[in-house]
């Protein structure tokens, strides 16, 4: 019985965006994809409990300082063993993308209990951040970058030296 009793109100907060996400928008569901597609586009998400029981959602990009924070590396807080003291949320102030001051979000509560989840598959036991799935497309794509602008120049300075042999000869 009690199992059921679990699972019913499981279902209920799971299927209801208002009971799960603070922005009443995402069902539980919802919120697992929206993840899962972070962790692997953006290489990481932060997801925080609140006092009234369903979860926020913060993206990777607001997890950052404006200034220098002792002890933090992108957005992060950790002691000098590494584990995560604080996430810092930088505030977006506006639909331009201006920003405002970072709030630090302890991890744990007073009682010691986690409130601030990570989601990001770390490749180093230090690693702070997430690192994007297409990370590996980056240096291959600027290389191909790097040579189509020097054949452009290349192609650029065969055609400047024909104009001046043609005008030398005239």
């Amino acid at each position: 019985g009690l199992d059921l009793e679990l699972w019913e109100r499981w279902q209920e907060f799971a299927n209801n965006p208002d009971s799960c996400d603070i922005a009443g928008e995402c069902t539980w569901q919802e919120i697992e994809r929206h993840c899962a597609r972070a962790e692997s586009i953006d290489g990481d998400i932060v997801v925080t409990g609140t006092e009234e029981g369903c979860f926020q959602v913060i993206e990777a990009h607001s997890i950052q300082t404006r200034g220098k924070v002792d002890d933090t590396f992108l957005g992060v807080t950790t002691d000098r063993y590494g584990k995560r003291l604080q996430y810092h949320v930088l505030e977006e102030l506006d639909q331009f993308g201006t920003k405002g001051d970072s709030t630090p979000i302890d991890v744990r509560d007073s009682q010691g209990r986690r409130q601030v989840f990570h989601i990001y598959n770390p490749k180093r036991v230090l690693q702070t951040r997430g690192v994007t799935q297409i990370a590996p497309v980056f240096s291959y794509a600027g290389m191909l970058e790097d040579i189509n602008f020097a054949k452009l120049v290349q192609q650029q300075v065969v055609s400047c030296f024909a104009i001046f042999r043609k005008m030398g000869m005239a």
